[in-house]
Parts: structure tokens; sequence; C-alpha cells
């Protein structure tokens, strides 16, 4: 017996060095809404991947409620993401792939209050309304495109971005652009003259119109140093008047809120499966007839199964494995001691 405890008490001692690191857990949505759902704060914090809200569906997000896009949230319905000044509705980065929110032309009655869009660039072709709110793009992409539709934007802060010229990009459509503070980015001092062969470039336009057929571009505050102007407009009709520049005042952006320290793993909704569509996802999706549409929102972990988990699960199987082990070698001995005392 003195073996078996020795090689207990030494496996046990190997088992306690190992330090285990689990992934903060979320909850992944993924998939057509095709009904009204809401997501709440106590259910988050959220990993969208691809999610589409159908046409004449209604996507609620509750206040405080936190999101990462890992793929993209396709609005071709409704969104209502009305959060309140200490209660902010946070978009952020998943981290994985150059996420984004696109509202499709059949959009309707969208909105979007007092949210902070964290790295996440915003596509609209169809109709919302989006105010009191921060909006940044990633790298290489525009903070805001917008195509189409009648789109209003106000009382917000919207950041230009790294490796692009522009930080309202208007190809189409009649929006409504007032009363925002528009901020040029400037690349670390390398304005206006950066080295040689480096794509780091400071904003060239706080707005830029290259067709509209109205709309307004009307009392903003344009903040820091444009390459080339605030405002430009190429061709379409689009009232531009009120607007003021500001080349040294700075505007802080929200700090992202971390992910509540143990988010619910049981949510209500569910979603059924959805393939990726294509980079030009078709403006309304639609699911199977046939099928009871539901929502699908699975607890997982952001991180799969670690090493040291698996480091963990080896050295327990070895424990168990030596125990057994043991055991039979001093069953065999007392046998032998049996057989001997006999003979």
């Amino acid at each position: 017996m003195n073996a078996f405890t020795l090689t207990v008490i030494v496996s046990a001692l190997f088992v306690s060095s190992i330090s285990v690191s689990r992934a903060q857990t979320s909850n992944v949505v993924n998939g057509i809404i095709s009904s009204n759902v809401t997501l709440t704060k106590a259910n988050g914090p959220y990993t969208f991947q691809q999610v589409v809200v159908n046409q004449g569906d209604t996507l609620t997000i509750e206040s405080g409620t936190s999101i990462s896009i890992d793929g993209y949230l396709q609005v071709s319905g409704t969104l209502i993401a009305r959060g309140t000044s200490s209660q902010k509705i946070y978009f952020n980065h998943g981290g994985y792939s150059s996420g984004s929110i696109k509202f499709r032309s059949t959009s309707t009655a969208s909105i979007m209050e007092n949210a902070v869009v964290n790295y996440v660039p915003v596509d609209i072709s169809g109709s919302v309304t989006i105010r009191n709110s921060y909006l940044r793009g990633t790298q290489a992409q525009i903070s805001i495109s917008i195509d189409s539709g009648s789109p209003t934007i106000t009382n917000s802060t919207i950041l230009g971005t790294l490796d692009t010229d522009t930080v309202v990009y208007v190809t189409g459509g009649s929006p409504a652009i007032t009363n925002n503070n528009i901020v040029a980015f400037v690349d670390n001092g390398l304005y206006p003259n950066p080295p040689v062969g480096m794509n780091r470039f400071g904003s060239a336009y706080g707005v830029h119109v290259t067709s509209a057929t109205g709309g307004q571009v009307t009392n903003n505050k344009f903040l820091g140093a444009y390459r080339s102007a605030s405002v430009q407009v190429d061709a379409g009709t689009i009232t531009v008047s009120g607007n003021t520049e500001d080349i040294n005042s700075k505007i802080d952006f929200p700090t992202p809120t971390p992910p509540p320290a143990t988010p619910t793993p049981t949510p209500s909704p569910t979603l059924p499966p959805y393939p990726p569509p294509s980079e030009t996802p078709t403006s309304n999706p639609t699911s199977n007839p046939t099928a009871n549409p539901t929502v699908n929102i699975v607890p997982t972990e952001t991180e799969g199964f670690n090493f040291y988990e698996l480091a963990v699960a080896a050295i327990i199987a070895s424990v168990i494995i030596n125990i057994v082990l043991v055991s039979i070698v001093i069953v065999v001995l007392r046998n032998k001691r049996k057989t001997a005392a006999t003979d």
C-alpha cells in the first residue's frame, strides 16, 4: 500500500500545479430572424455571426446590452436598438473578421439611439435613424456609407478611420446629416506628408457626396484637419449649410464596456440555421416557408477547449491508470504471498 499511497500523492501534486483558464462565455446568434425577437441585457453578452432580420420582422435590443459582431448584422426588416445615456448599447468588433451592420433597402423604421458602434462600419440603403450615438468603422472601412434611402443621422459623433479618406460617404439617396461631430482621422503626426510607400493618410473628407437626390448636411461640427475639404459635393442635389470647422478640439470615444462576469447561459429566443450569404446578399432574404420560424441562440464559449484543459484531462487519466496498475500489482503480490504461505 505504500507504493499505492506514494503514487496518488505525487500525481495529485502534479495536477495541482496546472492552472486552468476558461474563456468568457457568450451567447452566439446566427441565422435568420423571421419573427419579432428581443435580446436582453440579462442574457448577454452576445456574439453575432451571420444574422439577418427578415423584411417585416423586428429585432429589439435592450439598453445596456453588449454585442460582438464577428460577421455581420443585416437588417432587411427593423432594428430597434434604443439605449439610454447611462445604459448604452455596444456593438463591438468581434476580432475575427471585418464585422459590419447593413441596413438594406427594405429596412423601415429602424433606430439606433445611445449606441456605441466600435470599429464596426455601417452600410445604409434603407430607412434608419441614428442619434445620440458614437460610430467608427475599422481599418480600411468607411465609418458610414449611404447609397440609397432616406436615413437620418443626428446628434452623434462619427470618427474617421485608418486607410480611408472619408468619414461619411454618400453615393445616393437623400440623407439628413445634422448636428453631428464628424472627426477626421490623423495618423500619429504623419499628416500631411507620410513617408513614401505608406498608405497612412489622414481623412480627406468629412462628408463626401458623389450623388444624391435630396437631403441635407447642416449644422455639423467638423473636427481635425481634413486634407481636402470637410464637405465635398461632386454631383446631385443636397443642401449644405451651417457647418463649422474646429481643427484643434478632440472628442473622447467611449471605452467599450467589458461583458458581465457571469453571463446567463439560457437565452429565450431561437433561430433556424442560416448559411453565410455572398458578399452582396439579396435585399430580402427569405426562409423556408414550410419551416416553423424560430431563433436559435446557443450559449457557447468564445474560445474552444484549450491546452490547459487538455493537459488536466491527460493528467487525471494518468492518475487513474496509475491507481489501477498499482492496485493490480498489490493484488498479484498478495496472491503470491498467500500461495507461498499455503505451500
